[in-house]
């Protein structure tokens, strides 16, 4: 089976909780973010940038989340275990932990700015408290690419940076790459 459970939601909405089709994962991917930004180097902070980091999250514990509106895919949302961001105080080092992430969190294009993010967010941050008994997990949002904008989201990405301060997450670095916020959220 590609999937544990099926969950109807409100709405016309259900999820497919930990879903491990490899491929479809993938295609879904490049089918709602556009093939062309699947394939730039930007995108690997999704979680979702090819099939080898995709089957590394799922062999390491992670989860995909997949999420239909009308029998129709239109978001993905993954959570993996390895942590890896640019501390506040000192944004040229790098710090690696062993913590939950929640990332990849992809709305299809067609489907933006229409409230499909908030739950796929929250059903992402219960399912990992259920499956992991964690009490906090991290949340990289992407950034504009510029050293020089640290801890500014772009403007896709703004979204989940509102989540992450309705829930009261706390800055902690920038990240990696695209040097955009990394919240620290409490999930209990």
């Amino acid at each position: 089976m590609e999937y544990e459970k099926k969950i109807t939601l409100e709405g016309d909405l259900t999820a497919y909780i930990n879903y491990r089709n490899v491929d479809r994962i993938y295609s879904l991917a490049c089918d709602m973010h556009g093939i062309k930004e699947m394939r730039s180097h930007r995108t690997w902070i999704y979680n979702l940038s090819s099939k080898k980091k995709i089957s590394e999250i799922i062999e390491n514990k992670g989860e995909y989340i997949l999420f239909e509106f009308k029998d129709k895919p239109i978001g993905l949302v993954c959570f993996s275990f390895r942590v890896s961001y640019r501390p506040l105080d000192n944004p040229g080092e790098i710090i690696t932990m062993n913590e939950w992430e929640i990332g990849g969190l992809l709305i299809h294009k067609d489907y933006r700015r229409r409230g499909f993010s908030r739950p796929l967010f929250k059903l992402a941050i219960k399912r990992l408290r259920e499956k992991t008994g964690a009490n906090k997990a991290y949340v990289i949002v992407t950034g504009t690419f510029n050293e020089i904008s640290l801890n500014e989201a772009r403007e896709t990405s703004k979204g989940v940076e509102k989540l992450c301060k309705e829930l009261d997450g706390r800055i902690i670095g920038y990240a990696k790459d695209s040097y955009g916020p990394v919240y620290e959220l409490n999930i209990c």
